[in-house]
């Protein structure tokens, strides 16, 4: 016989109160028999303390200490040592978060990065008061309400709020928001890029306000000025930049660019010219691809979970840049002699979708000087047919990459 008991409500004060009281009282008989911790012995109480012994550590699984305290759907602490990006949960314990109390993160002077969900309605003042290091805030949602000042703290000089401009309540793109400056993540050019007037008509690009992306397109102009050069320094900022896209020729520039040659590849219109520094095939130290070729180009047919490559409409030459997505489908493999006998194929990008690379697919590709690997290493046994004199480039942060031919 099967007995039916009702569980009360945790949300009800009572069971609240109770149930905390139980936590504490846990921590209380820990503090005098530590060798009762056992696994998930502190489940439910993620938001009321943080998970922490004092001495020798009971044994049991290592539980993951919280970074941030939550309690009943509101933020009000993080821990002092949490470094880097913090990410709010749009859910904690059942409670959807809706608040970041009064200095919440105050103390934080490691994190670089908060991301809002859109669950949170209010931010109070100074939520991010003393967070030396942060340099971005960016909201998911709505713009929230700001209480008690409108004061979101953070350093007004290097701290960002970066926001989605197709919601609710934001304030134009480059204007203040709680005392920041706030731009829309579609990134306005006259408010997104920081350029030098060089009193002919025309600017130089110096940087940018939000060095955290991973693809940028660098406008052909701003403040209604053609983009006559790039600084020295730049990009050198922009540790996380993958794909740097430019709109035609190779511009001017006055220095290096501060890329990172091994992270970064540059992505310009098929035809441009002045990408290839002093023969090397590289440009500011940077793998080219050509782009711009449509969706017609390439051949397909279906795989479990997205498409295959299976040929192209024409010879592919020059430097090509296989996409990520064909028909709304993630490009997972790359077919046998897909590029087979391609003579004026200079370079070939293939983006991290990719988990296959089947033989023959650079078979008789003799003309190839560099390919590049933007994923982890596929299986396949594509490498195989790539020249010994070209150059394979790879991901130093990706995985399985062994000795390849060229690396």
């Amino acid at each position: 016989m099967k007995m039916h008991h009702e569980i009360p409500d945790p949300k009800a004060p009572f069971f609240r109160t109770t149930h905390r009281s139980l936590c504490l009282l846990s921590i209380l008989l820990l503090a005098v028999f530590p060798a009762l911790a056992a696994d998930n012995a502190f489940a439910g109480c993620a938001n009321l303390f943080d998970r922490h012994f004092d001495g020798d550590r009971p044994g049991g699984t290592d539980p993951v200490t919280p970074l941030l305290t939550i309690i009943e759907g509101r933020v009000t602490a993080c821990r002092a040592s949490a470094v880097g990006q913090i990410t709010i949960p749009d859910m904690d314990d059942g409670w959807p978060v809706t608040a970041i109390d009064p200095h919440a993160f105050t103390g934080c002077n490691s994190i670089t990065t908060v991301v809002v969900p859109a669950s949170v309605r209010l931010v109070a003042d100074g939520a991010f008061s003393g967070c030396d290091a942060l340099e971005v805030i960016e909201f998911k949602g709505d713009a929230p309400d700001l209480t008690g000042g409108s004061n979101l703290g953070g350093d007004p000089e290097n701290t960002i709020v970066i926001f989605d401009s197709s919601r609710a309540g934001w304030p134009e793109s480059g204007s203040r928001f709680g005392g920041l400056r706030a731009y829309a993540r579609d990134y306005p050019s006259d408010a997104y890029w920081t350029v030098r007037d060089n009193g002919d008509g025309t600017v130089t690009l110096l940087g940018m306000a939000y060095d955290g992306e991973t693809g940028l397109e660098v406008p052909k102009t701003i403040f209604g000025k053609p983009v006559a050069a790039l600084g020295e320094g730049a990009f050198a900022a922009c540790s996380a930049l993958e794909i740097l896209s430019f709109p035609g020729d190779a511009p001017d520039v006055e220095g290096p660019l501060g890329l990172d040659g091994l992270r970064t590849v540059i992505s310009v219109p098929a035809g441009s010219t002045g990408w290839d520094d002093e023969g090397t095939g590289l440009w500011q130290g940077c793998a080219v691809v050509w782009r711009d070729y449509p969706e017609s180009f390439w051949l397909t047919a279906p795989v479990a979970g997205g498409v295959a490559i299976t040929g192209t409409a024409r010879p592919a030459t020059g430097r090509v840049d296989i996409p990520s997505t064909l028909g709304g489908q993630p490009v997972l493999a790359i077919g046998p002699g897909v590029f087979s006998g391609c003579d004026t194929l200079l370079g070939v990008s293939i983006p991290a979708t990719v988990t296959d690379l089947a033989d023959g697919a650079f078979a008789d590709c003799d003309s190839i000087t560099e390919v590049v690997f933007c994923g982890d290493a596929p299986m396949g046994g594509g490498f195989l047919e790539i020249p010994p004199a070209a150059t394979v480039r790879v991901r130093e942060d990706k995985a399985g990459w062994g000795i390849v031919p060229g690396t």
